[in-house]
């Protein structure tokens, strides 16, 4: 049974291996996975809603990381990006970052799981803090109205 307060990430890769890899390691720390094998069905997971971040390979045949994650802002502004590549390039890093990813990492070697997951707790705990920040500044312009009605001059 999963946790309904935990963050759900799109993870979306045309390899099995590496989506079997990080689902099992992403669920193992707590997270749920919702697994895409291409960027079309990614972009039809991401319009259902309820996406918190997405994962997803640079270079697949249909459409690429940066495609989706294109879409995915334009469904969700605040949404998460992390973009996983075996072919890492500085064109694409840049664009990826450019467009709303918040990092990406390189496949391969023993650490590339645990490097996914740092990543990605990292990732979602900046969301967190952007999320209170938002709600502290909102709390803070409601305050100051509410003391700017009650110490008005007519109030004295």
């Amino acid at each position: 049974m999963s946790d309904p307060t935990a963050p759900t990430i799109l993870l979306v890769d045309d390899e099995p291996s590496i989506r079997q890899l990080l689902s099992y390691r992403l669920k193992r720390e707590g997270f749920d996975v919702v697994i895409a094998e291409n960027g079309r069905d990614a972009v039809r997971l991401l319009e259902a809603g309820g996406i918190d971040l997405l994962v997803s390979d640079i270079r697949m045949p249909d459409m690429s990381g940066v495609e989706v994650l294109r879409a995915a802002k334009q469904l969700d502004p605040d949404i998460l990006g992390i973009m996983i590549t075996a072919y890492a390039s500085k064109e694409t890093s840049v664009e990826a970052l450019r467009l709303g990813a918040s990092n990406y990492v390189e496949k391969g070697g023993p650490e590339f799981p645990a490097a996914v997951v740092e990543v990605v707790r990292k990732a979602l705990e900046q969301r967190e803090l952007r999320k209170e920040r938002r709600q502290l500044q909102q709390e803070n312009l409601l305050l100051k109205r509410t003391l700017g009605t009650v110490h008005q001059f007519s109030n004295i």
